[in-house]
C-alpha cells in the first residue's frame, strides 16, 4: 500500500513534518517542498523525488526504512544528517547534491549509481558483501 503521490508541493507551509504506519511513501509526495526543515518517516520504503529539491531540509530520522527509491533526497542541498542504520538498499543518485558528512551503515547490502555524488560525504563503515553500482561517491566536493 502506498501512502501517496505528489502529497505536497512548494505552496504548501510545512516545515516539521512526521510520517507514520505506510508501506511506501509515494513518489514526488513531498517533491520542491521548500518549507520542510525536519523529517522524521516511520514507513518501509521511500518513493522516488519524495523528497527531492526540498532546499531547506537539514535533520532526517528514518525508523524502519529499508529501501529509499531513486532521486528521493536530490537536491537537498542542506541536508546534512540523516540516519542510515536500518536502509538497506538506497538507489541511484539518491543523496546526489546534499551536504551529508558522516555516514554509518548498519545493514547495507545494495548502492545504486552516483547515490552520494557531490557531497562531502565520509562513508565511516561499508560492510563485507556490499552490492556498489558504479561510482557512489564520484564528483565530491
Amino acid at each position: 500500500m502506498w501512502l501517496f503521490s505528489v502529497l505536497f508541493d512548494d505552496s504548501m507551509e510545512c516545515e516539521n513534518v512526521s510520517i507514520k504506519s505506510s508501506n511506501k511513501l509515494g513518489d514526488y509526495a513531498f517533491y520542491n517542498c521548500n518549507k520542510l526543515t525536519q523529517l522524521i518517516v516511520e514507513t518501509n520504503e521511500i518513493g522516488a523525488y519524495s523528497f527531492a529539491k526540498c532546499i531547506n531540509l537539514t535533520n532526517v530520522l528514518l525508523n524502519n526504512v529499508t529501501v529509499i527509491n531513486d532521486y528521493a533526497f536530490y537536491n537537498c542541498n542542506k541536508l546534512s544528517n540523516i540516519n542510515l542504520e536500518n536502509v538497506e538498499i538506497i538507489k541511484d543518485y539518491v543523496f546526489t547534491n546534499t551536504v551529508l558528512e558522516n555516514i554509518l551503515f548498519n545493514k547495507i547490502i545494495s548502492i545504486g549509481s552516483y547515490a552520494f555524488s557531490s557531497t562531502d560525504t565520509s562513508v565511516t563503515s561499508i560492510p563485507k558483501f556490499l552490492a556498489i553500482s558504479k561510482v557512489f561517491l564520484k564528483f565530491s566536493k
